[in-house]
């Protein structure tokens, strides 16, 4: 482009028998094109383009043109000859057209104009821009679809721009030009369509539908409007309008599973049958009278349905389809919805826009197995959580709570203290020799209480009772019975056999409710160990467990 531009240059001043011309005493970019010079470049590049060469290597004459047009308005002493190669390579466009015979309007005219325009108003010449906008908005109004989706002069540029974001830009400039002429009101009449043309893009496509119908209906004589006119709804004085029943509170929302599509080549078109789909039957078409009852929101890969209407109960319900993600993109901006059929059935049609419209959309709109809906998602979760919560309720009633002991804040009692276990005395192991003979001292030693007989029932239930007391009546052949209560409700039991007393073999254990518990030592003199059991304590589902080191019969009853 830069040697393009260089021969547009070289041409200009020196022309085609490389005479001097006034543009060629001034250093280059020193001073102004005039038009001669500018006719000297623009029939020098014209020539290039028919030579054999330009042939051969399959030039576009209005893309050079206008690729030459917007390098050269980039350079503020040759924006004049930008707006030639405008001109130009605009009349090669067009005549290209006649000779193909295309009579439908194109939006590389419509760029072309737009380029154009925008290079008179940096030239300060606010006429000519606005009548070339004029023209422009003409063609706007006449082609079809987005100029991105445009392959533009064969690819040389492209633009990201949709439709309305085009015509935006166009009354944008329009309002600017007849400012500078000095004309307020059609200034201030294109920059009120700027602001429409905003608001469309930023609402949903009922709104924008409402909007074009609106337009259209202020153009075409008073009438009865035909059916589905969303300019026209017809509800009487108890029912609310359409403002109103947004703007209340429905006192239920209603997720939509059902749907119909058919795919009708570059569009789907979605139906919602509402006597079938809503699920209250006649009811649903009595109670929607107009399109603005609705609200359609489409992203590339979502549709957004949803749908307000006052039942006969005098209630507002809220219905909504939701449809992501789409199996294909769509084009949002052009979705349009209709309210169609007849007074008892009616139904809405949403005409989507592929993106790719030669893929066929089959089986369902959205993807297989990816469909998933948040609301109902997050409100299954709480009635989990809350299901949960409910069963371990009354289980962590019953359940006793363990009380962490031996800290600061909750010291060991009295009682815990001394029902610590205590070192063997009998042996030295793992001592210093100068530990022989010698054992713990204790720091306080308790005289010891008469006793009677062992009563389970009538021990602590944290404390270690030992019966190694003589003044307490035990067989011969046992030496002590030690009890503990623990935390849990259960009992546990420890006699300690003495030596002379046979195998373990030998005893017999036997308890009941009444008796409690009864061990009897086979051929051994003396009466059995009768031991009673506190209430709630099981003494037929006892354990037993003998420590033959020891000589410790351990038993544990657990609690009913």
């Amino acid at each position: 482009m830069d040697k393009l531009v260089e021969l547009f240059v070289q041409s200009a001043r020196y022309g085609e028998s490389g005479e001097e011309s006034a543009l060629s005493k001034v250093p280059v970019d020193g001073g102004h094109l005039d038009e001669q010079a500018i006719e000297h470049g623009i029939a020098a590049i014209g020539k290039m383009l028919g030579s054999e060469d330009g042939l051969k290597m399959g030039a576009h004459p209005p893309a050079t043109f206008v690729c030459l047009g917007m390098a050269l308005e980039e350079k503020p002493l040759l924006q004049a000859g930008a707006i030639r190669c405008y001109e130009e390579g605009l009349r090669m466009l067009d005549m290209m057209r006649d000779r193909n015979k295309a009579s439908v309007s194109s939006w590389e005219r419509a760029t072309v104009l737009q380029q154009l325009a925008n290079a008179c108003l940096k030239q300060k010449r606010p006429k000519e821009a606005a009548a070339w906008l004029h023209e422009c908005s003409k063609e706007c109004g006449e082609a079809e679809g987005h100029p991105r989706d445009v392959v533009l002069f064969g690819g040389s540029f492209s633009t990201q721009q949709t439709r309305l974001d085009f015509i935006g830009t166009v009354e944008k400039l329009s309002a600017k030009a007849w400012h500078e002429c000095g004309d307020e009101v059609r200034s201030r009449q294109h920059y009120e369509e700027v602001q429409r043309l905003s608001r469309m893009q930023s609402c949903d496509a009922v709104e924008r539908t409402v909007a074009q119908a609106e337009a259209k209906t202020a153009q075409r004589p008073s009438g009865d409007a035909p059916l589905g006119d969303p300019t026209v709804p017809l509800v009487d004085d108890k029912t609310l309008d359409p403002k109103a029943l947004w703007a209340a509170t429905a006192v239920e929302k209603r997720r939509l599973k059902e749907y119909r599509f058919v795919d009708e080549g570059p569009t789907v078109m979605l139906i919602l049958d509402l006597n079938d789909h809503l699920g209250i039957g006649e009811e649903a078409s009595s109670a929607v009278d107009s399109l603005k009852q609705f609200r359609v929101k489409c992203e590339a890969e979502q549709v957004d349905v949803r749908c307000r209407l006052q039942r006969e109960d005098g209630k507002v319900y809220e219905f909504q389809l939701l449809l992501q993600p789409m199996i294909n993109e769509i084009v949002p901006e052009d979705t349009v919805p209709r309210l169609k059929g007849r007074e008892g059935k009616r139904r809405l049609e949403v005409k989507l826009f592929k993106r790719d419209k030669k893929v066929s959309w089959n089986h369902d709109l959205v993807k297989s197995n990816s469909y998933v809906d948040k609301d109902e998602l997050k409100e299954a979760k709480k009635a989990k959580a809350k299901a949960e919560a409910a069963a371990q309720a009354p289980a962590a009633a019953k359940a006793p709570v363990a009380r962490t002991v031996g800290t600061m804040l909750n010291p060991l009692t009295a009682a815990e203290l001394a029902a610590l276990p205590r070192p063997n005395t009998t042996g030295n192991d793992n001592r210093p020799s100068s530990w022989a003979g010698s054992g713990p001292v204790l720091l306080k030693k308790e005289e010891p209480k008469p006793q009677t007989a062992p009563s389970v029932a009538s021990t602590d239930v944290s404390r270690s009772a030992s019966s190694k007391d003589k003044h307490i009546p035990l067989p011969a052949w046992v030496a002590s019975v030690d009890v503990r209560r623990p935390p849990d409700g259960s009992l546990e039991l420890d006699v300690h056999i003495g030596d002379e007393a046979a195998k373990a073999e030998d005893l017999e254990l036997e308890g009941d409710e009444v008796a409690g518990l009864r061990l009897r030592l086979q051929g051994a003199a003396g009466t059995p160990l009768e031991l009673s059991v506190p209430k709630g304590t099981d003494p037929a589902a006892f354990t037993v467990k003998w420590r033959k080191k020891t000589r410790v019969l351990e038993l544990r009853l657990p609690n009913m």
